[in-house]
């Protein structure tokens, strides 16, 4: 999965561009552990780019993590409640949604640890803790060397097993992806 779907997304968003990773599935299918090994493999390579950021100076990668259950949105990094805004730009902004600086693969390993941990959990007939809710993953990347492009994103959406996407847009009380364009 990594090798054929994500590993050319990383690339991608290395190279500048915008990527989303989206799993979907029923309950019990693997969608959080396949969203966990394809972040382990992908850390590295992400990390290396905080190292090396812009022009050869160190920047970091920015973070951040949301869940959404029904019309709520919260920050899985802080527990507090978020909202998604549309965007002066076009895009979405997560208003209240915490932004991470990660400087290594083990810290962005680390962080989707503590953020999955901290999404909401029930048992069912397929997982005694299925996840109950949708997380958000936004990956910021800082630009490589040479005249800035504008940052590159990663997004990972997982899909919780209702089975069912969130409703797209603040109107109609669900949350899209976001991409947090906040500094």
């Amino acid at each position: 999965v990594y090798r054929l779907a994500a590993h050319p997304l990383v690339e991608h968003a290395l190279s500048g561009g915008q990527a989303t990773l989206l799993t979907y599935g029923q309950t019990g299918s693997g969608k959080t552990y396949t969203i966990e090994q394809v972040f382990s493999l992908a850390s590295p390579l992400l990390a290396a780019r905080a190292r090396h950021g812009a022009r050869g100076s160190a920047a970091p990668l920015r973070v951040s993590a949301v869940e959404v259950l029904g019309r709520r949105c919260v920050d899985l990094l802080s527990g507090s409640p978020c909202q998604p805004l549309a965007a002066a730009e076009g895009g979405i902004e997560l208003k209240g949604a915490t932004l991470r600086q990660v400087w290594s693969g083990a810290q962005l390993e680390e962080l989707l640890a503590a953020a999955s941990a901290a999404r909401a959990t029930q048992a069912t007939g397929a997982n005694a803790t299925s996840s109950r809710s949708h997380m958000v993953l936004s990956i910021d990347v800082p630009p490589h060397q040479g005249p800035p492009p504008p940052p590159g994103a990663t997004e990972a959406v997982r899909f919780g097993g209702g089975g069912r996407p969130p409703a797209a847009g603040p109107a109609a009380g669900g949350a899209p992806p976001p991409h947090n364009n906040a500094p």
